[in-house]
């Protein structure tokens, strides 16, 4: 959140244990990997960075690929 995003965005992840900690990979709409995070609390800030305005799709997963979840997210121009 939020939705649409705009210089930072946070990913929470609400009641999973942490140990091992979790990698969130973002993807723009045509697949193409974007970024790769580790994971290491359950609530993380993330800057934007380079990443330029659309939609994009977050990806967690544990240590051993298990998907955790799968998310849209929207990030909005910068005025």
């Amino acid at each position: 959140y939020p939705q649409p995003a705009g210089e930072r965005f946070v990913v929470e992840l609400p009641n999973v244990p942490m140990a091992g900690g979790y990698e969130m990979v973002l993807r723009d709409i045509n697949g193409r990997e974007v970024r790769r995070e580790f994971l290491t609390k359950n609530t993380t800030v993330l800057h934007r960075g380079a990443l330029t305005s659309g939609v994009y799709i977050l990806q967690v997963s544990t240590a051993d690929k298990t998907n955790v979840f799968s998310s849209r997210l929207i990030l909005s121009k910068i005025y």
